[in-house]
């Protein structure tokens, strides 16, 4: 895939694949997408607490702030939840908890097979670019410019997100790109992707870089 393919790609899939077959693709990152992608398309479906915990402990797992044992206890407890489905296909109990269960425990599961909408799939190509940005030109920024403060206002704008649908706060986002700005940063699509409408979640690749995140 070259830079001119991946830009006018719209097809998530293909772009997860080349990510990585050439390395691209983080563990941090798939689990945080896959995520997401779970809150912003099917969390109104997950009927069942454990389903949707298994997804809030995945994230927590995926920033190493929860062990292998609270990740696998949460994917079981989602295995649990969908084994008790009578008729899981028909739409009774909590048809997605298997969404949940595979979020929480691997990455590289791609869900390929789900029919999406239109909606639901130009959703999914938002969130994979609002994580994995253009990987072609990656963006790295000079040490020297990130004070503490910047390094609080950054934290701040990826502790803090709207839930359930775990997209981060724009005026967060915003205050920091000015911050950064100020400080010396000319990166024009970092600072344009801060500032940008989004959605934008964990794993964001612009606030990723300020935090030194893959």
């Amino acid at each position: 895939m070259t830079e001119a393919q991946w830009n006018t790609c719209t097809e998530p899939e293909q772009m997860l694949k080349w990510l990585r077959l050439t390395g691209k693709e983080t563990e941090r990152k798939g689990v945080l997408l896959q995520c997401a992608r779970v809150r912003q398309i099917w969390w109104e479906l997950l009927s069942n607490g454990r389903s949707k915990r298994a997804v809030s402990v995945a994230e927590t797992f995926a920033d190493g702030r929860a062990s292998e044992e609270e990740r696998d206890q949460a994917f079981n407890e989602a295995l649990d939840a969908h084994a008790a489905c009578s008729d899981v296909l028909s739409g009774s109990g909590d048809e997605t908890s298997w969404l949940a269960r595979v979020a929480a425990y691997k990455a590289q599961f791609l869900f390929g097979w789900c029919s999406l909408s239109d909606r639901e799939h130009a959703a999914y190509l938002g969130l994979l670019q609002d994580v994995y940005g253009n990987p072609f030109r990656p963006v790295a920024l000079d040490s020297s410019v990130m004070t503490a403060a910047l390094v609080t206002l950054a934290q701040a704008a990826y502790e803090e997100r709207d839930l359930p649908s775990g997209h981060l706060y724009p005026a967060r986002l915003a205050v920091l790109a000015d911050a950064l700005e100020e400080s010396g940063v000319t990166d024009a699509s970092l600072l344009g992707h801060l500032r940008g409408p989004g959605p934008h979640v964990r794993g964001c690749w612009a606030l990723d870089t300020v935090l030194g995140k893959s």
